[in-house]
């Protein structure tokens, strides 16, 4: 399998380095996002291992969600094996009961959080505490989240799958109606046509280089800048 080349580094670097994103960009990131996820459950596939290490960010900046390792083609039936990252597991999983790709909605909920907040929506010094607050902490959402953010997270991070954010068969099955996304033109999203938030600066980067060179490729510690929009 040939993948597309992505020097940009992923959405869990870029965060590491700013702390935590304005709304509008982690808006930009989610429209992304979710077109991915629509595509994959229309094919019957559930990612299962959704974070923001594994989406990654090409040299335009557009995000690509990576690594297929552990996703499932379902074919609309519940799945049951557990597998993936704790801190992104759904609460059904965790549960080891049936599931479907609800869990990927999930985990965009908690993707999302980080990327707003800088922190996990859920956190523990163990996996055991961890698994026992994504079961039953309640979420904080802290104060300078608008009421549109606080909106969209609380209903991806629904402990029910039926009511989750999402979900095709439950109450809310498109996020893209939801009031955090609006303004969002889904056409120009869909073929990357909006200026993305941050732009990968790169060094030496030639599209037919041979493998020698690409080992020479950097990327500088201010890599990343807001285009002028």
């Amino acid at each position: 399998m040939v993948l597309e080349f992505l020097p940009g580094g992923d959405l869990e670097k870029l965060i590491m380095r700013c702390g935590k994103l304005e709304e509008r960009a982690v808006r930009f990131y989610a429209c992304e996002i979710i077109c991915a996820i629509q595509y994959l459950h229309q094919l019957g596939i559930i990612h299962r291992d959704l974070k923001l290490e594994k989406t990654l960010i090409n040299a335009h900046g557009h995000v690509r969600v990576g690594d297929l390792g552990l996703a499932t083609l379902s074919n609309g039936e519940k799945q049951q094996d557990i597998c993936g990252t704790c801190y992104y597991m759904a609460p059904e999983m965790l549960e080891e009961q049936s599931y479907d790709e609800s869990v990927d909605w999930w985990a965009l909920g908690v993707m999302l959080y980080r990327l707003l907040t800088g922190t996990f929506p859920f956190d523990a010094q163990d996996e055991i505490d961890l698994t026992l607050d994504i079961l039953g902490a309640p979420l904080y959402i802290l104060e300078f989240l608008s009421s549109d953010a606080e909106d969209c997270l609380t209903k991806f991070l629904e402990r029910t799958p039926q009511l989750r954010l999402g979900n095709q068969k439950g109450c809310f099955p498109s996020p893209m109606h939801k009031p955090f996304f609006s303004d969002v033109e889904w056409g120009k999203i869909f073929n990357e046509e909006l200026n993305p938030p941050f732009v990968p600066l790169l060094q030496n980067v030639d599209r037919f280089a041979d493998e020698s060179s690409l080992s020479k490729f950097s990327i500088p510690g201010n890599s990343y800048f807001p285009p002028i929009d």
